[in-house]
């Protein structure tokens, strides 16, 4: 259940640095990585318009 949680966490989190209008790409293994490239996805999604 915690692990779950951190998930959802992270990827309510995750919007506030870009755009609120695209969910982020995050999946179980929530590396500090995969949570980064998931972050720069969404500012070049922002960045498009």
């Amino acid at each position: 259940m915690l692990a779950i949680s951190v998930l959802e966490a992270i990827s309510m989190a995750a919007p506030s640095v870009a755009v609120y209008h695209v969910p982020p790409c995050i999946d179980a293994r929530a590396t500090p990585e995969r949570v980064l490239i998931a972050i720069e996805c969404m500012r070049a999604i922002e960045r498009k318009g």
